[in-house]
């Protein structure tokens, strides 16, 4: 699958083909827990991504102004490409 540009909630984001990719992509949508995310990821890679390390990128979301860190995930999204490939 190829990284994909996409724009939530005005902010233009590239969600890469990687674990902080698949990370962001699962907060944006907000259908997932943490540690939803933690075991999607894992068995997507074969890695060790912890609950800090989507704490991390949900703050990194927070600095580029897609959603505060109150936000259950993003509002407006434009995901569908980037969803097909799941």
């Amino acid at each position: 699958m190829a990284d994909k540009t996409v724009t939530v909630n005005g902010v233009e984001i590239v969600l890469k083909d990687n674990i902080g990719g698949w990370c962001r992509y699962y907060l944006i949508k907000g259908e997932l827990t943490n540690k939803e995310i933690v075991a999607k990821v894992r068995e997507r890679f074969n890695s060790k991504t912890s609950l800090a390390s989507i704490a991390w990128y949900k703050d990194d979301l927070v600095q580029k102004g897609i959603f505060t860190k109150a936000s259950k995930g993003a509002s407006a999204m434009t995901l569908e490409d980037f969803a097909d490939a799941e």
